[in-house]
């Protein structure tokens, strides 16, 4: 008898013990629809990947996403190369391995008030710094040939292993936590596509012998050729993306929806930035929904401002076509936050100019008073 008491005592601590180290075991609750209204707060690595999860005030996020109506639970995945989990694919990859930091948030963040599911938004940050360290050859270049330290090529994502392995990144995601939606983050292009890679990929896409150039020969960065290039490099990778997630939805019981975030232009907000890649009406044809960076912190612009750009969407996305990501940077300063008061102007604004999706982030900048100003903005559940 007493060793049969024991034996279940260990037995006991053994799974106290995996369940600690690995993390809760997320169920998904099934849904039959997405609600096109939509609140959120987006919480980083930074917040739940930790080495001891008790020490998250896991009570305090909960009921300030209550407070403020929060329907969907936005998560940082990670990037391919430093995942919120281990992926067996790729061991090396976690950021902090053991432990499944997801199934930590979705567990402890995943259900509502009335007991109905928080409905999970997975964001893939699509830098690789990590993996340009380790293969120099899968870095994107300036004009005069620096490389990248963050950003791959157009070339490493068209036809190389970083593009696969963002697609592969997904529907691991979608498989493991049926997500309602992926969202792809910094999965656009600066001045850093000009490589001799980038060259012959360009000549391959559009059928031109060279990069455009100005009157004094140099390459024309400027040009819209080169835009529309970008524009459909990100969208044919999104494509590929949107082709797996659609061959795994037996597995993972509904379609997940694919999104995307892009930069903004204030002064022309239909135009978009094709520039980055980011061609509106281009990636709408693929992408669920655009996730409009409205840091207007950091743009030297206003809350009032935030309205303006969801008002200037109209001509090219409906209102169930993008969020609106309300940043909470300020100026240059790493430690400014947006107030409270410019926080619920903001996603006020929005909403009054026809958002029915508003993203707040990060939300380890969240102070009790913004969580306050964003529950007085947000005060009943979006539909």
């Amino acid at each position: 008898m007493i060793a049969a008491l024991a034996l279940v005592a260990l037995t006991i601590m053994v799974v106290v013990a995996l369940v600690v180290a690995l993390g809760p075991r997320w169920r998904p609750s099934p849904i039959a629809t997405w609600p096109t209204g939509r609140h959120s707060v987006t919480l980083g690595l930074n917040t739940i990947v930790v080495a001891h999860h008790e020490d998250v005030d896991w009570a305090g996020l909960r009921a300030g996403l209550d407070a403020a109506h929060a329907n969907v639970l936005s998560l940082s995945a990670g990037r391919v190369e430093w995942t919120a989990f281990d992926w067996p694919e790729h061991p090396g990859a976690a950021a902090l391995p053991g432990t499944d930091h997801l199934a930590w948030a979705l567990q402890e963040l995943g259900t509502l008030p009335d007991g109905t599911p928080r409905l999970p938004a997975l964001t893939i940050d699509a830098l690789v710094p990590n993996w340009i360290l380790e293969d120099p050859s899968v870095a994107g270049h300036r004009v005069d040939g620096t490389p990248s330290v963050y950003a791959p090529s157009a070339t490493a994502i068209q036809t190389g292993p970083v593009g696969q392995r963002y697609v592969d990144y997904a529907v691991e995601l979608a498989t493991r936590y049926k997500p309602m939606q992926i969202v792809f983050t910094e999965l656009r292009f600066d001045d850093e596509t000009f490589g001799a890679d980038d060259l012959a990929l360009f000549r391959q896409m559009t059928g031109a012998a060279d990069w455009p150039r100005d009157a004094a020969g140099q390459v024309d960065q400027a040009s819209p050729e080169i835009a529309r290039w970008r524009s459909e490099v990100i969208s044919g990778l999104l494509q590929r993306v949107r082709t797996a997630l659609d061959g795994v939805a037996g597995e993972v019981g509904h379609r997940v929806e694919l999104g995307i975030d892009v930069r903004v232009d204030w002064d022309d907000p239909a135009a978009g930035r094709p520039e980055a890649g980011h061609d509106y009406r281009m990636l709408s044809a693929v992408a669920d929904r655009l996730e409009l960076w409205a840091y207007f912190g950091t743009d030297g612009r206003d809350p009032d401002d935030v309205g303006a750009l969801a008002a200037g969407l109209a001509p090219v996305l409906a209102p169930h076509q993008y969020t609106i990501s309300v940043g909470l940077w300020s100026g240059t300063a790493a430690d400014a936050v947006v107030p409270p008061a410019e926080l619920a102007a903001a996603v006020g604004a929005a909403g009054d100019a026809g958002s029915v999706s508003t993203n707040v982030t990060p939300g380890s900048l969240m102070s009790p008073a913004h969580w306050e100003s964003l529950a007085g903005v947000w005060t009943q559940w979006p539909t």
